[in-house]
Formats: structure tokens, sequence, C-alpha cells
């Protein structure tokens, strides 16, 4: 009864613990997620803002002028690359769907990551799509992104990262990937505190259930034998009394009336 008692407690416990740190890393997460994003979002307006300012880009691109659309995407990719103190990211400038893999038109201008294997078909659609509504009047600039793994333009493991897209007038596409690195080891930190804090949790609760079956459980298997002893005739029989609690209360009282059944035993 004893080991089934803490056994029971170690389990329920358990099981407490786990449910309560997965719950708390799912908000955690979320939490870190929806920071991420919403800083991202405002990294990718700013340099939008300063795109959008070069000269010569409103003039939609037209055959023979390849040449012309790699300057001016080289020169927008250079121009949004972050500087020392800011948040990571990286960027990509594209064409629109009409241009992209035409003869002497290049596929994309990029630094330090793999724009084409990088950028979901979902994100670049989206960005087609509403580069294609602009062209017929919409005046909304929207953002789309998408969640992705960022792979390296030299080779090696990707990680994964938030990528935002927009259009960038008629004929150029502007792409932002910002690696979700911090995020991904503040979360394993949390994880591993959580697990820590929960074993020692669950460690605690066991020691807690164990004294405590101790100091209950077996004053009253004692009192159950002393009892059974006393009903077989064994008068002299009697149980320990310790402390001045309920318990030691009981065991007085039984000592009494054990005493109390001898003497009018042998009175008779």
């Amino acid at each position: 009864v004893y080991k089934r008692q803490v056994g029971t407690t170690l389990v329920i416990s358990a099981v407490v613990v786990a449910v309560l740190g997965f719950f708390l890393t799912e908000q955690i997460a979320a939490g870190l997620l929806s920071n991420a994003e919403a800083a991202a979002r405002a990294q990718v307006v700013t340099g939008l803002n300063t795109a959008q300012s070069q000269p010569g880009l409103t003039t939609p691109l037209t055959a023979g002028q390849g040449q012309a659309a790699m300057q001016a995407m080289g020169s927008i990719d250079r121009l949004l690359q972050p500087s020392s103190g800011t948040a990571s990211y990286n960027v990509a400038v594209g064409l629109s769907t009409e241009l992209r893999g035409r003869p002497g038109f290049p596929l994309w201008a990029e630094t330090g990551f793999d724009a084409g294997a990088t950028l979901p078909a979902s994100l670049l659609a989206d960005v087609q799509a509403e580069q294609f509504a602009q062209g017929r009047g919409k005046p909304e600039n929207v953002l789309f992104y998408a969640n992705t793994t960022l792979i390296p333009s030299g080779g090696g493991p990707g990680m994964p990262a938030i990528a935002y897209g927009v259009p960038l007038y008629n004929s150029y596409q502007l792409y932002f990937v910002f690696p979700l690195t911090e995020e991904q080891q503040t979360l394993q930190l949390v994880q591993t505190t959580l697990i820590g804090a929960g074993v020692a949790l669950v460690a605690l609760l066991a020691a807690i259930a164990s004294l405590v079956t101790r100091w209950v459980v077996l004053p009253v298997r004692h009192a159950a034998r002393a009892a059974q002893k006393l009903s077989a005739g064994q008068l002299e029989e009697g149980m320990v009394v310790g402390g001045a609690d309920d318990l030691a209360a009981l065991a007085t009282s039984f000592n009494d009336m054990a005493a109390s059944l001898q003497e009018k035993l042998h009175q008779l």
C-alpha cells in the first residue's frame, strides 16, 4: 500500500507537470514568434520605403534592359543589407514572373543565402498576384510572409526563418528573410529550465508523499495489526505512543482500552 500510494502520487505529479510544461512552452513559443514577426514587419516597411525612394524603379522594364535591371537589383540589395547593431536578416531582390528567367535578366540579387531554395513558392505567387493587382490600379501595398528554412548560399544546414515579400513597383520584387536562431535558442533554454524544474518538483512531491504516508499510513497499519491481536485475545499487545498528535491520542486510547479489557477479564 505504501509503495502504491507513493507511486500513484509520483505518476499524477509527473503528468500534471508535463501538461503544464507543454502549455507554458507553447505560450512562450507563441510570444517569441509574435515579437519576431512584429520586429520583422517593421524592418520590412522601413526597407520598402528606402527602396521606393531610389530613382529609376517606377519605369517598367522591357526586353534588352537586363543590364539595367541587374544594376538596380544589386544596388537595392547592397543598400538594404543590415548594418552593425541591427537585427540579422537577409535581402533578395527579384523580378516579376514576366521578366524572371528571360535571356539577359538575372534571377536574383542576393547576399549570403540561396533565395531560390529559401523563398516558398506560395510566397512568390502571392507577391506576383499583388504586383499584378497593383498594375491594374490597386493602391495598397500588402506585405506577405511565410515560414521557411533559410538555406545558406555556400551550403550547410538550414535554419528556421520567416520570409516577407512585397512588390516593388511594376517590375521588381523585394524579399526579406529573418532567421529565428535567437528565438530557437531562447526556447531551448526555457525548455531545459522547465524540464529541470519539473523533475525537481516531481521528486519533491514524491518525497512529501513518502513522508506523509509514513506519518499517516504506517501508524494506522500498526493500529490495525494491534486490533487483530487484541481480537485474538492478546490483550498485552499495545501500540507505540509517539508525539502528541491525533495518531498518538489514538494509540493512547487503544492502549487504555486494551488495559481496561485485560483488567475486566482478570476480575471475571
